[in-house]
């Protein structure tokens, strides 16, 4: 559920399996998340500021070999490109995104949604911790399980 980088030493790697798994092998599903929307505009050249973990992945990244580099490059932009924002399981009744969703946003893959399922609610810059999962009920039905990452559950 998004972030497969920026968050440990072994990004890279984690790259590959993931890769292996939901492109090569058709084993598992993913969904990007902000900080692998943050590598993806950094590969395709955009300039990006390089914190918030992104400096290690790009370290460790920049310690390949050249050949390695481009496979990484290839995998991963492969993987982003072909993933959806998010998932709809109709068969458990539920939505998995990355930061969120809301019930007006399912079926949608706007711009407003990408910024949504991606970076959550934005305009509520200054939500607390606890009134974020609070308000989780507002973003998806009554009848439906969402699965969200964004923020780790403690």
């Amino acid at each position: 559920m998004g972030d497969i980088t920026d968050r440990g030493p072994h990004s890279l790697t984690v790259i590959k399996l993931v890769f292996k798994m939901v492109i090569m092998q058709q084993k598992a599903m993913y969904v990007p998340g902000n900080h692998c929307n943050k590598l993806y505009r950094y590969f395709i050249g955009n300039n990006v500021q390089i914190r918030h973990g992104l400096e290690t992945t790009i370290a460790e990244y920049k310690a390949c070999s050249k050949e390695e580099q481009a496979l990484i490059r290839e995998q991963f932009m492969t993987l982003y490109e072909q993933a959806p924002l998010y998932l709809q399981i109709p068969e458990v009744n539920a939505i998995v995104a990355h930061a969120g969703m809301k019930e007006v946003y399912i079926g949608r893959t706007d711009k407003q949604v990408e910024a949504f399922v991606l970076y959550g609610d934005t305009l509520e810059k200054k939500i607390q911790l606890d009134d974020r999962f609070a308000k989780i009920g507002q973003y998806i039905t009554r009848e439906m399980l969402g699965l969200f990452t964004a923020t780790p559950l403690f």
